[in-house]
This record gives C-alpha cells, structure tokens and sequence, in this order.
C-alpha cells in the first residue's frame, strides 16, 4: 500500500511539473510576442508622428525588453533550448515583426514577417550577445540571419520583364517614384502579373485605377502578388465607400 501510494504520489509530482513547465513556456513566448507588438506599435506611431503615445509606447517596449534581458537563465535558456530542439517547426513559422500596412495578407520579401526561427536567433544576438536596448528595426541584414530565406526566387522568360515595363510605361502616366517601384527587380513578377491582370480583363477606367493603386502599393510590399493585391483593393474601396456616421452591418 506505501508503495502504491509512493507510487502515485511520484506521479503526481511529475505530472505538476511538466504542467507548470508548459505553463512556463508559454507565458515565456507570451512576454516575447509582447515585445514584438510593442515594437510595431511602436514603428506605427513613430511613422503616423504621433508624438505623445509614441513616447508612451517607446517606454513600455524599452521597459520590457530591459525584464527580459535581466533574465538570461529563463528567457535565453528558453531560446537556446527551442533552437536546439525544435528548429523543424520554427523554420515553418512565420510571425509579423515590421510594421506595414495589412500584415496580415501575406509573409513578402520586405522583412515584415520573420520565422520563429530566425526572431529566436535574433534576440539571442541583439539583446543578449550584443545587450541592445531595442530590437533592430530590421532584420534582413543582422548576421545571423540568412536573408536568401526571404527572397522569392522567380526568374522571368526571356523578354518577358521588359514586355511588362514597356506596356506599363505606354499606357500609364508614371512619376517618378512609380518608375522605379515598376523597376525594381523585387517586383518583376507583379508587374508581369500586371500586365497579364489587364490583357485579360482590359485597360477600362476600373482596371486602370486598380493598377495605377497597386504599384504604389509595392511600394509598401515588394513583390506582392496581384490578386492579392486586387483583394486588398476591394476592402480599401469597400471601406471608403462606407458613410463616417454610419457603421457596417453585423
């Protein structure tokens, strides 16, 4: 009977423990995405100039970066362990990390998302190794993170580039800015889809506005495909469309 309750009692405490350690885990990865959301939400304020919640916002972020960094033993050991041991799933992950308009639509080759595994290596580098008071802004250029990951490889059929430019160019008045969103090589395959969006669908006045809106749109995610683009323009014109006084039905 002593036994069996020696036995029980063994189990329990085991059963606690790998409970708590869960627990543990996840508020661990809770504090980080809380730093991630503070970082953005900074970068928003920081670029709307929104000056008075922009220093409230820069406090809050600094702050809890200064908590995680006061503890190595949990949160390191927290990222070393999961690089060791789970890099499979982290390289699969994707997480927000740069401020840019509508996140959520797509992981795009302009930094705004990072994977799970590559943000770990990153606080490792940056807050521990290098004991910065922020994260950096960017991450495509830190060392330790590969940026050929994030390159959407894509290599157009002979003539095809040019084509697209060229067609582009003849049918729209393009300023300056335009031109090079257009020229950028990170774009090649939108402005081919743009093209390809127009011979099916025709230069008419509703194309025209859609297309003349998605290079600028480029401009804030490179290399965006162009039915996506095409969704996030009927939300933009939808959400236009509706009256300051009146609110969107449920």
């Amino acid at each position: 009977m002593k036994k069996l309750i020696l036995t029980f009692s063994l189990f329990f405490v085991l059963i606690t423990s790998t409970n708590a350690q869960k627990h543990n885990d996840s508020q661990i990865y809770m504090d980080i995405w809380k730093i991630l959301l503070l970082k953005i939400n900074y970068e928003k304020l920081k670029k709307n100039k929104n000056i008075d919640q922009q220093d409230s916002v820069l406090s809050l972020y600094r702050d809890n970066v200064v908590n995680l960094k006061k503890s190595p033993n949990v949160y390191l050991s927290f990222i070393e362990n999961e690089l060791r041991n789970n890099k499979d799933q982290l390289k699969k992950e994707f997480i927000p990390y740069k401020y840019g308009h509508n996140l959520h639509f797509t992981y795009d080759t302009g930094g705004y998302y990072i994977k799970k595994i590559d943000l770990y290596r990153v606080i490792k580098y940056s807050l521990f190794e290098k004991s910065d008071s922020l994260l950096p802004e960017n991450f495509l250029e830190i060392p330790v993170v590969d940026k050929h990951n994030y390159v959407i490889k894509y290599k157009p059929k002979p003539g095809e580039r040019k084509e697209a430019l060229n067609y582009l160019k003849q049918n729209f008045s393009l300023n300056t800015k335009e031109l090079g969103i257009i020229y950028d090589k990170n774009n090649t395959k939108s402005i081919i889809e743009m093209k390809a969006w127009l011979d099916k669908y025709g230069l008419n006045d509703d194309e025209r506005k859609f297309i003349k809106w998605a290079i600028n749109y480029l401009d804030e995610r490179p290399g965006e495909y162009v039915a996506r683009l095409n969704s996030i323009y009927e939300l933009v014109k939808r959400k236009d469309s509706i009256p300051n006084d009146k609110e969107p039905g449920f």
